[in-house]
């Protein structure tokens, strides 16, 4: 299988013809690579770095950021507790931990499941913070939050060149 690489910069260029690509790579991989999207190689770097170091944590040390502790689907994934494919009745053989945006409870985007789906933002909401201590605790959530706010309003600005393009 070949990974299908997108470029933003066809974003101001070609936008149809971007959305089209994206759309295809969902629709066809259900994953991308993606260039020229602003992010700095250095914070990118800074989250590969955070996500090896919380991986090689063990079990023990991960469970305190459980997502079945968390109703908006954020913190650390385990081993089977997500299906990219609710039909199948087998779950994913992957960990991950899923971020989002840090919105107060009574935000409008914020809905307490079952509501939430398919009107509000599965990965928004209170910040679930972390039951571990120490200073990586606050680097790990200092780097997410300074790189989730990079990405979103990279996303913003080009959905705002888009909006004025047409």
């Amino acid at each position: 299988m070949t990974i299908p690489t997108l470029d933003c910069a066809q974003q101001g260029t070609d936008p149809d013809g971007f959305a089209r690509d994206l759309g295809r790579a969902c629709r066809e991989t259900g994953f991308f690579l993606l260039n020229n999207h602003g992010v700095p190689d250095a914070m990118i770097a800074q989250v590969f770095d955070q996500a090896a170091r919380f991986f090689a944590l063990g079990e023990a040390g991960k469970r305190p950021l459980s997502i079945a502790t968390n109703p908006h689907n954020r913190k650390w994934a385990y081993l089977g507790s997500e299906s990219t494919d609710e039909f199948s009745g087998q779950t994913d053989r992957q960990e991950a931990f899923n971020i989002g945006l840090d919105l107060p409870a009574d935000d409008s985007r914020v809905l307490p499941p079952p509501l939430r789906a398919p009107v509000g933002r599965v990965l928004s909401g209170p910040d679930p913070g972390c039951a571990c201590r120490g200073p990586a605790r606050h680097r790990r959530r200092e780097i997410l939050r300074d790189h989730g706010r990079r990405v979103s309003a990279r996303a913003a600005e080009r959905a705002l060149q888009h909006m004025r393009a047409r």
